[in-house]
């Protein structure tokens, strides 16, 4: 059994990025999407040559669990009298442009809205979560000290020029045996991405460019301390992990998560503690059952769509697809962004989102633009 110390994950945390409101008393809700399992590198390439971003999360409401209006939402969207629960396939189909035209997501935002349920969410790219360890693993040195308050625009940078050509990053992950490089292969692994960077000099400007290549120059000289006794060729072993954090996170809250084997699973095999103190804030219900886990399904999908379409897409066709928005789609864009803006005001700590900070600043753009 695996014992977890609630408090020594949420409080560096909490510090850190200084999330209020993290105390209260909640209930949230689950579901998830694009969960690819695990992310690993062979001789053919990734499992999943273009993962798209891994969202775990869905509504949430102060205080104790407390019945939601699924009857009025399913009058809003005239669901099929036949169909035992809410699935995003009841509102819409297609790509993110697709489901903004729905106005069957339109009514959905409205009754959350009139329900007074909040988002929250952890968000991962699971490709840029496979690359940070890179940049970390170089400025955690005493010496590059200065260059971890650069952090995100470093690891922004260089997954700008991996992403350039993904088939290539493979090749070069498996090859080296990444995450596994290990002291011997560090010269030739940190030559390789000085290669590909003076190759897409282009895709980055002047300044990063030169930052970034005084960081993996110095990066040849120090051992890759992240990047050793791993296992080969995995990336990411589990997205469980995402899921214990939230738990953790919201110590007080009460967690009500879609059935799903593998993460049963594993948190079967965890006792989370409080200053010593036992914690039971979870368990798993079946969706047919439970309104707040239907009402998830359908914002966990929507959000799904629109970070995967964010972080996969360059900023000037991200202003393009803005500006062609036919009203209904702008419509329907402001008033999830205003949920979204409603739940970051409640708590930041809501609203968790690993992804290159490029990709946040853009998405937020394209949110936001009028």
């Amino acid at each position: 059994m695996r014992e977890i110390d609630v408090n020594a994950v949420r409080n560096p945390q909490i510090l850190l990025h200084g999330l209020s409101g993290a105390d209260r008393v909640y209930t949230f809700y689950y579901d998830e999407t694009n969960n690819i399992r695990r992310l690993h590198v062979t001789a053919n390439g990734f499992n999943v040559r273009e993962p798209m971003c891994f969202v775990l999360g869905g509504v949430a409401h102060r205080g104790a669990p407390r019945p939601l209006d699924m009857a009025a939402l399913k009058s809003a969207v005239r669901l099929q009298p036949n169909a035992t629960e809410l699935k995003l396939a009841h509102l819409g189909k297609g790509d993110l442009f697709s489901l903004l035209k729905s106005w069957k997501v339109e009514a959905y935002l409205d009754w959350l809205q009139a329900q007074d349920l909040l988002v929250h969410y952890s968000a991962v790219d699971p490709l840029y979560w496979a690359t940070v360890d890179i940049v970390d693993s170089i400025i955690t040195h005493d010496r590059l000290a200065s260059m971890q308050a650069f952090h995100r625009e470093l690891k922004a940078d260089l997954f700008t020029i991996l992403l350039a050509d993904i088939e290539d990053a493979a090749h070069l992950f498996h090859r080296f045996r990444y995450p596994d490089v290990g002291e011997a292969n560090r010269p030739a692994f940190i030559g390789e991405l000085l290669q590909r960077l003076e190759q897409r000099e282009a895709l980055i400007d002047r300044f990063g460019f030169n930052v970034l290549k005084g960081v993996l120059q110095a990066g040849a000289m120090d051992p890759l301390i992240y990047l050793q006794d791993e296992v080969a060729g995995t990336l990411l072993g589990s997205f469980a992990d995402f899921t214990i954090h939230r738990i953790c996170l919201f110590k007080n809250a009460q967690h009500r998560l879609d059935v799903e084997p593998v993460i049963q699973a594993r948190l079967a095999a965890c006792t989370f503690l409080d200053d010593g103190r036992e914690l039971n804030t979870f368990r798993f219900v079946d969706s047919r059952a439970e309104a707040g886990v239907q009402a998830s399904d359908a914002l966990v999908g929507l959000l799904g769509k629109l970070f995967s379409y964010v972080v996969r897409t360059g900023p000037a066709q991200l202003v393009a697809d803005r500006r062609r928005l036919i009203p209904g789609q702008a419509r329907t864009l402001a008033k999830l962004n205003a949920l979204l803006d409603r739940s970051a005001e409640e708590t930041p700590a809501l609203l968790h989102q690993v992804a290159s900070i490029s990709a946040l600043r853009a998405g937020q753009a394209f949110l936001e633009a009028t």
